[in-house]
C-alpha cells in the first residue's frame, strides 16, 4: 500500500496512528493481508492531503494530489477486484452446492413414489393435510 501511495510505511503506520486506526483491524484474519475496507481506510488518510513530497536522486519535487488519489484510487481498485473474484468463487460453490442438493432431493422423491404401493398415492400431503384427515380415526379419507 505505500508503494502504491508512493511514501515510506512508516508515513502509513504514523498517519494510521495519528487518525486512531488499528492495523490489525484492518487485516484479513486468515491471510493477514490487508482488506478492500482496510485499503480505502488507508486510501482515505492520504486522500486528504494537497501536494507530497517525492525525492529523486538529490532533488526534492513537489507530487500533485492528483497522483496520490490516483494511487489510491488503484489501491482501492485492486482491492475490489480481489473482492469481486472471491465472491465470484464462492458464488459458483454456492451454485454447485444448490445443484447437488437439488438432485438430491429429487432422488429422494423418486424414491418415496417407488415405495408407495400402486393406487395408494398419500393425498393430503402438504401444510393442511392435517385438516383434511377423518377425525373418526378410520385412518382413509
Amino acid at each position: 500500500m505505500a508503494k502504491e501511495l508512493n511514501v515510506s510505511a512508516m508515513t502509513v503506520y504514523r498517519r494510521m496512528k495519528r487518525a486512531g486506526v488499528n492495523v490489525t483491524e484492518l487485516r484479513d484474519d486468515a491471510t493477514g493481508e490487508l482488506t478492500s475496507e482496510g485499503v480505502a481506510v488507508i486510501g482515505n488518510l492520504f486522500s486528504t492531503t494537497g501536494t507530497t513530497t517525492t525525492t529523486t536522486g538529490s532533488a526534492t519535487q513537489p507530487q500533485p494530489a492528483a497522483d496520490v488519489e490516483a494511487a489510491v484510487l488503484r489501491a482501492k481498485l485492486d482491492a475490489a477486484e480481489d473482492t469481486v473474484a472471491r465472491l465470484d468463487a464462492e458464488c459458483e460453490r454456492l451454485r454447485q452446492q444448490v445443484d447437488t442438493l437439488t438432485a438430491m432431493l429429487q432422488a429422494e422423491q423418486q424414491q418415496r413414489m417407488r415405495l408407495l404401493p400402486d393406487g395408494q398415492q398419500r393425498r393430503g400431503g402438504g401444510l393442511f393435510g392435517w385438516l383434511r384427515r377423518p377425525r373418526d380415526g378410520s385412518g382413509t379419507d
